[in-house]
């Protein structure tokens, strides 16, 4: 009896943190077509859904791709909360509980599915979300989603210099691969402030990742003379590297910097 009263006020609880969060997601939330906005962002699944062909899920995507394009920078509202999105320790512990019990079905979206499902979103606006930068800058410095997505909103909507340049930099050493990724390729792109930037990139040439190197060899170069400090560790990589794809894109690297360093280094 009393494990049937435990059971049923963690299933209230539930209940009472559901409408919650369904109602914040929707407080004016756009439509399109008749539909939510987050109705429409469904398509974008984190993990998918067995037993749907891909084609099928592009399908979806590409119509809530639409939903999003035609909302416009009316969705950002909605898509700032989803980013913000998080699941607590007490309310992971308390879904738990209430998977163990078959009175009552509840529907329950995980803060990373929705982080997710903001993500793809912000890919979807790129520039003309703009605006929400500002929030964007503040979500990120309180880490209140995983950096994996921050970095990759950030990225897709193209930040100013001034207000990227610090956060990269912290993400560049982020224990994320992908996300040290992100943050090497946007330090290249944004040409902003090389004197803090190259010492970075020269030191992700020795990232255990592959796709981190290759990210700083590139964007090395994207630099160009204002990476004139790197050329040594680009030459030792060039010579220690046994991978040609490395080797060719850290000879463009060093072209890009300097044409002649590449006959220095006895590479033609």
């Amino acid at each position: 009896m009393r494990k049937r009263v435990h059971i049923a006020l963690v299933v209230l609880l539930l209940i009472l943190a559901g409408v919650s969060v369904w109602q914040g997601l929707r407080r004016r939330e756009p439509v399109y077509q008749g539909k939510r906005l987050s109705s429409w962002l469904e398509a974008y699944r984190l993990h998918g859904v067995a037993g749907v062909e891909t084609w099928q899920v592009r399908a979806e995507q590409q119509k809530a791709d639409e939903a999003v394009r035609q909302v416009g920078t009316n969705a950002l509202p909605t898509l700032l909360r989803m980013l913000r999105a998080k699941d607590s320790a007490l309310k992971v512990k308390l879904i738990g509980l209430a998977q163990r019990q078959h009175f009552v079905r509840i529907k329950y979206t995980p803060a990373e599915e929705l982080n997710y499902r903001a993500c793809w979103s912000f890919g979807v606006l790129r520039a003309k979300a703009r605006s929400a930068l500002p929030a964007l800058i503040e979500i990120a410095n309180e880490n209140i989603c995983p950096s994996r997505y921050v970095v990759t909103v950030l990225d897709s909507v193209g930040p100013s210099a001034e207000e990227a340049v610090p956060l990269m930099l912290r993400w560049a050493t982020n224990a994320d691969p992908w996300v040290r990724c992100q943050a090497v390729f946007a330090l290249g792109s944004l040409h902003a402030e090389p004197d803090r930037v190259v010492p970075v990139l020269t030191n992700a040439l020795h990232d255990p990742s592959s796709d981190v190197q290759n990210a700083a060899v590139r964007q090395l170069g994207m630099l160009g003379r204002d990476a004139r400090l790197a050329v040594p560790a680009l030459v030792e990589f060039l010579n220690t590297s046994h991978d040609d794809m490395n080797k060719f894109n850290a000879t463009n690297a060093l072209k890009a910097i300097d044409s002649e360093a590449p006959a220095k280094a006895g590479v033609e």
